[in-house]
This record gives structure tokens, sequence and C-alpha cells, in this order.
């Protein structure tokens, strides 16, 4: 049984600053999404058009940009960063998770809409226009709250709040991690 430590959260929430701190403190590979599916933009029109204009990827997608990293991973225990945007991407780790035998402990990061949308019109404040990151935090914020409640596969999840400080943060992801890993 292989096992995936699943940072999760709205965009915003410090997903990929958090799985880059537990990947590298555990010693464990980590995939990010959101990277995959930029590499994958910049020869699939449909992924880049669905990026540039703030739109739910399609499951085909992330399984073309994820599944090989994924099947080269040696480690039975990896790290996975990224947001549930639709029912159709779901429906898609559901199936992922069942194919390949792998169990799911999710690190679920919770922000207010005001802290997701002061921290991505900052990162975003030079690529998109305004309408585009209006769009982002509405679907980021709140389809990922309504999607990660029904994942299958779930052997633990935490609740943090990123409304604290990031080192408050990390410590509550690394406690949470440490148990999963050797409990």
């Amino acid at each position: 049984m292989r096992h995936c430590i699943f940072i999760t959260g709205p965009h915003g929430s410090w997903k990929t600053t958090i799985a880059k701190y537990i990947a590298n403190y555990f010693s464990l590979p980590l995939l990010s999404v959101g990277d995959s599916l930029r590499n994958l933009a910049q020869t699939d029109e449909d992924v880049n058009y669905c990026l540039s204009h703030g739109l739910p990827v399609s499951a085909e997608a992330i399984e073309r940009a994820t599944a090989h990293v994924i099947d080269w991973f040696s480690n039975d225990t990896f790290v996975r960063e990224g947001t549930i945007l639709s029912q159709e991407q779901l429906d898609w780790l559901n199936i992922f998770a069942m194919k390949r035998n792998i169990t799911l402990s999710v690190v679920f990061l919770t922000t207010s809409e005001s802290t997701v949308r002061k921290r991505l019109l900052w990162r975003w404040r030079h690529d998109d226009s305004d309408n585009i990151i209006e769009k982002r935090i509405i679907n980021s914020f709140w389809e990922s709250y309504i999607f990660h409640k029904q994942l299958d596969y779930v052997s633990s999840i935490i609740y943090i709040d990123t409304e604290q400080s990031l080192d408050n943060v990390r410590s509550d992801a690394k406690l949470f991690v440490e148990n999963v890993l050797f409990n």
C-alpha cells in the first residue's frame, strides 16, 4: 500500500510552501499538480486556456500531467499538493488512488476569503486581469472546501488555519505527518 500526504486548500493557503517543507523535512518526493499542469500548458492549448482564464482543468489533463511522475516514485510515501476544483477532478483523484492502491493523509490548509484575496492579488499582481483573479479566488476558495470532504481512501485528516504564523503552520503539519509516518 502506497501512501500520499496530500496538502490541499484554496489558492493562497501556503500549500506549496508547506508541501516543500514536509517533503524536504522527511526526504519524500513531491508532486506539485500546479507545476505539472503549467509544464503541460506549454504544449496543450486547452490546459493553457483553462489556466490563463482561471478555469478548472479536466481530470484527463491532470492524469497526463501527473500520473507518470507518481508511477516513477520509488518511495512508498510521497507528498502531493494541489486544489480540487471540480467534481471531475475529485472523481479522478478517487479513481487514481484506488487504481494505484494509495491511501491519503490530508493536510487541509484553511484560511479566510479575505486572506486568500490579499495573497492572490499580491501573487498575481502583474500576471492577470482583475476578472481572472476574481474567478480564481471564488473557484478556489469555495470549491476546495466542498470537494475535499468527498475524498475516498483517506486514512487521516487535519485542518490547519493559515491565519496563524507560517512557523506554527509548519509545526502543526510536521507533527501530523510524523504521527502518520511513525505511529
